[in-house]
């Protein structure tokens, strides 16, 4: 089971699970930046993080999403601090990570898709159990003050 607010990212360390929802990995982040999580995001944000903010955030984030302390801080020296594109592309992931833990991570998508053989719209399916196949018109018609006023059946 996934811990709540782990969110999985792909970077340039591959594809990896991220979870700095944890009160304990938040206060180490606390702790390892000297500021507040909401201050270390809006630096982020704002653009004036410092390179803890970035590299931290991201190296206990994977290990609160279960990986050893030895592979996250070597994936994070690899992948953040040696990276050849600088740390623009790890500003993203830390942003993520952290929005996840701040905000949460939405797992269930605004409206759902039908079932395999659904009939529609509750509305559609409750005139075909009723037998009825008579559609509301949805036709409109000018009226005498110049308004369109639906047509009724």
């Amino acid at each position: 089971m996934v811990a709540v607010g782990t969110v999985r990212i792909f970077w340039s360390g591959g594809e990896d699970d991220f979870c700095a929802a944890k009160i304990g990995t938040l206060l180490a982040i606390e702790d390892r930046c000297g500021s507040g999580v909401g201050a270390i995001y809006q630096r982020i944000i704002n653009g004036d993080w410092k390179v803890y903010d970035v590299s931290e955030v991201i190296r206990l984030a994977l290990i609160g999403a279960g990986m050893s302390a030895e592979d996250a801080k070597k994936k994070t020296d690899v992948h953040v601090l040696q990276n050849p594109n600088g740390l623009a592309p790890s500003l993203l992931v830390s942003m993520k990570i952290l929005e996840a833990a701040l905000v949460g991570v939405q797992d269930d998508p605004v409206g759902k898709p039908e079932a395999e053989g659904g009939m529609g719209s509750p509305s559609s399916a409750k005139m075909e159990a009723e037998g009825s196949t008579d559609q509301p018109s949805t036709d409109f018609v000018p009226s005498s003050n110049g308004r369109q006023e639906p047509l009724t059946n």
